[in-house]
């Protein structure tokens, strides 16, 4: 064992600098390397004979994918006369895009960003080789780029994916148990950049995309999206309404994206010209192969769908289902890219004829879908209803053209789990069983790695956890605590009962009711930088006495109005409280009689850098915790007094 640990302790010693390498020797030791699951010896084709030579079977694959995102036949067209798309697209824009030359400096900065990866697409040149050369390149990359603005041409040699078949689950022999990862070539990585980086500017800027969507943008993330979801939800049942969610899931919508379409809408948002010309080259003549084991499938036409892996397809698939929320007049809509909920309180609407009314408008939605050329997938299509006891809730028939949508008690909502009532059991004891098995695998590989390895598991399996979407579920959570503290005692090799205050301190890691409040202050800090999305404006806490002087010395922030006591624990409430408890009482250091004044750091937050207001509160937080500790069996102070 000795021997053992030893090994480990000089390996990562030596990869001390190099996190992937550290990152590969961590996975080999707790067994996470799985070996790639090797490909069967034959497949099933379409016609149910098996087929075994690689060239064969590279083509079926490439065939397969190729077709993954044909919609053409929806399975729920309505029996009305389904509009044209153009029908949602009203007020044309009278502003006009055009595209400006880059510098070597943009090129420069573009290349930077790139991650240095390995892989490659069909020329063989990656990522890392090109930020290795980036200083031999950058001046005829950047002409090159201008040449494609001003022509509105991109090329054709960037627009070729190289694809490799991963399996899913299933039977291996299906191809359809298997998912496609394209790989492009790296250097359309910095052309598309250098067209991103302007197109985003121009429909932000003029605030063409829906306020409500939530993927793929700057300022905007699943944990505001959920924080959204659920500040509305708070916000209904606590007015006595009932709050109806509905989950569409979209079949295979990024694959199945119209070009003609989108090309449509990208002039509806005021993009002519030469610079539309440029996406339609983009779009066009792009071709995919499939490579299986050692044989390569012939060159296909992708007919359809935004490139994946691409750095540019997910901004133009959130400019095609951007008018999605113009087919209907009932129902808010909550995006994350093509994850769509709709919302809203069934109270509202006439009770005698509730269902048809519901129905009605999924039909229209429906209708939208279907002139899009976009599938909904009724089978993974849920709704639920929210609403606390004694409550009686409505008995709903909700369908679209007879096919009906299940009604579910709780719901993954982009990694948050709901549930009806909306407590946060459900969401708790599922994050509970993830970190206690890592804390389990924790007092396993304490006995071979070294101590700031241990603790780097801490800090990457666990902590993700606990922070994720923590602002919506977070407020007065024991049992994720005590979770806490056992795994820090678990980092530490510290007995069961052994104070875990100076663990914390040592490591200069927050406490979870701490890491709570540190993000409140930090979501704070961006709401007075603007940098939340519009829904948020309303958080911003009120003064007191109504006007925009506000004495430190006599609080406070208002709270919100609140009919029932649970309102306490959401977050809207909670940011005032947090904001008058450290500007009326500031942190007292443990350490000396010193009250840190916080409050001059909240008045000033507009003035400090968000890295810079990160590290101050948790300095200032970490100040409240002490080394001392009094209990016999204490790790620290045994190592202390050894």
């Amino acid at each position: 064992m000795h021997a053992k640990k030893d090994y480990y302790k000089k390996t990562f010693h030596r990869y001390s600098n190099d996190l992937k390498k550290t990152w590969k020797t961590i996975n080999d030791t707790l067994n996470r390397n799985k070996n790639k699951k090797s490909f069967p010896t034959e497949f099933i084709s379409s016609d149910g004979n098996p087929i075994c030579d690689h060239k064969t079977i590279a083509n079926a694959f490439n065939d397969f994918f190729i077709n993954i995102g044909d919609n053409g036949n929806n399975d729920f067209t309505p029996n009305t006369t389904i509009p044209s798309y153009e029908k949602y697209l009203d007020n044309i824009t009278s502003t006009n895009f055009r595209f400006r030359p880059i510098t070597s400096a943009d090129t420069m900065q573009i290349i930077e960003s790139l991650k240095p990866k390995a892989s490659h697409g069909i020329d063989e040149i990656s990522n890392k080789l090109i930020k290795h050369i980036k200083m031999v390149i950058i001046e005829p990359v950047t002409i090159i780029i201008n040449q494609m603005l001003n022509t509105g041409i991109f090329p054709n040699l960037l627009k070729i994916s190289k694809v490799i078949p991963l399996y899913k689950k299933d039977d291996d022999k299906v191809f359809a148990n298997y998912r496609p990862i394209s790989l492009l070539p790296s250097m359309s990585k910095i052309f598309e950049k250098a067209i991103l980086t302007q197109i985003t500017d121009y429909l932000e800027n003029n605030n063409f995309l829906n306020p409500y969507q939530y993927g793929f943008r700057k300022k905007h993330s699943t944990e505001l999206a959920s924080l959204h979801l659920v500040d509305y939800l708070n916000y209904e049942m606590d007015h006595m309404n009932t709050p109806l969610n509905i989950y569409l899931d979209l079949s295979k919508a990024f694959d199945s994206l119209n070009h003609k379409i989108l090309l449509s809408k990208l002039k509806y948002y005021g993009i002519n010209g030469i610079s539309l010309n440029l996406f339609d080259t983009y779009l066009s003549n792009r071709k995919q192969y499939v490579q299986y084991e050692s044989s390569s499938s012939d060159l296909s036409n992708i007919k359809q769908g935004v490139p994946q892996g691409s750095i540019l397809g997910p901004l133009l698939f959130l400019i095609y289902i951007n008018d999605l929320p113009k087919s209907s007049t009932i129902f808010n809509f909550l995006m994350y890219a093509d994850d769509t909920t709709l919302y809203c309180n069934i109270d509202n609407i006439d009770p005698h004829n509730r269902d048809s009314v519901i129905n009605l408008e999924l039909q229209n939605i429906n209708n939208w879908l279907v002139a899009n050329k976009l599938s909904l997938n009724v089978n993974k299509t849920k709704y639920m209803i929210f609403y606390k006891h004694p409550k009686v809730i409505p008995n709903l028939h909700i369908n679209i053209n007879s096919n009906e949508i299940e009604r579910v008690e709780s719901f993954n909502f982009l990694g948050l789990h709901l549930n009806t009532h909306l407590t946060w059991n459900t969401h708790v004891s599922a994050i509970s069983k993830k970190i206690s098995r890592i804390i389990g695998l924790i007092y396993k590989m304490k006995l071979i790695l070294p101590f700031n390895i241990v603790l780097s598991l801490y800090n990457t399996l666990i902590l993700p956890h606990i922070n994720y979407c923590l602002l919506s579920w977070g407020q007065n959570c024991e049992s994720i605590l005590l979770l806490q503290k056992r795994a820090l005692r678990a980092v530490f090799s510290a007995g069961f009962r052994a104070h875990t205050e100076p663990l914390f301190k040592i490591c200069n890691l927050l406490k979870f009711e701490d890491i709570y409040k540190a993000r409140a202050l930090v979501f704070y800090h961006n709401l007075k930088h603007d940098n939340l999305p519009e829904y948020f404006i309303s958080f911003s806490p009120v003064y007191s006495n109504g006007n925009s002087v506000y004495s430190f010395r006599n609080p406070k922030f208002t709270t919100p109005s609140l009919a029932h006591e649970y309102i306490k624990l959401t977050f809207r409430y909670q940011l005032p409280s947090i904001l008058n408890h450290y500007i009326v009482h500031g942190i007292a250091n443990t350490n000396t009689t010193e009250v840190r004044d916080i409050g001059n750091i909240l008045t000033n937050v507009q003035n400090i850098p968000i890295n810079v207001f990160k590290s101050i509160i948790k300095s200032l937080l970490l100040s409240e915790y002490s080394y001392i500790c009094t209990l016999s069996d204490c790790y620290i102070c045994n190592v202390n007094n050894s």
